[in-house]
């Protein structure tokens, strides 16, 4: 019995000491899973972090982008207006010149109708002009019709219009009948100076 106690007791010690072996090991083992737990869970926290900084960034970027397509369709639309606008410029310019050119023909019109009209009053006053510049002229060349003298076919220089075309003819206008040379005699002289 002695021998079963002893072998008892050894044993048991034996037990005790694996039990506290195994209780060791165990402690040492969970110690280890904490470890690790507390790792995990703090790389899981990083992570989590560094995801919604990600996230965050993703989101200003998606943000950036909305306000960047924004802007460009804002830009394309103002710059299809100022095209156009351009273009009605271009088109309001091109009216201005052209009645402006309208405007100076007009210009040009008038004055010679205002000097149609002065010479006329003159005429109508004094039956003649007399000319003190050569700023304002009016030539009228349509001919001249004579109903008295002396009318020859030896004066008619085109045949076949049978018109008389002289160029830069001395005329004499004598309201009077020319009866001899002597009536016209100074006027010739002084031609004759010409």
């Amino acid at each position: 019995m002695i021998l079963n106690s002893t072998v008892h007791i050894h044993e048991r010690k034996s037990n005790d000491a694996e039990v506290e072996s195994l209780r060791e090991e165990y402690h040492q083992r969970v110690a280890t899973l904490e470890r690790k737990v507390y790792a995990l869970t703090k790389e899981r926290d990083t992570l989590r972090r560094e995801q919604n900084k990600k996230s965050d960034a993703a989101a200003l970027l998606k943000e950036k982008d909305e306000i960047i397509n924004q802007v460009m369709a804002e830009g394309e639309e103002l710059s299809k207006k100022q095209a156009a606008q351009e273009g009605q410029i271009r088109k309001l310019r091109a009216q201005i010149r052209e009645f402006e050119e309208e405007k100076k023909g007009l210009i040009t019109k008038l004055q010679e109708g205002d000097a149609a009209v002065a010479v006329a009053e003159e005429v109508k006053k004094n039956n003649h002009v007399d000319g003190k510049t050569l700023d304002n002229e009016l030539e009228v060349v349509e001919g001249m019709k004579l109903d008295k003298g002396y009318i020859s076919p030896y004066f008619i220089t085109n045949q076949n219009n049978k018109k008389c075309e002289l160029k830069n003819p001395l005329i004499i206008i004598h309201e009077e009948k020319i009866s001899s040379i002597n009536d016209v005699v100074k006027v010739l002289e002084l031609v004759l100076q010409l």
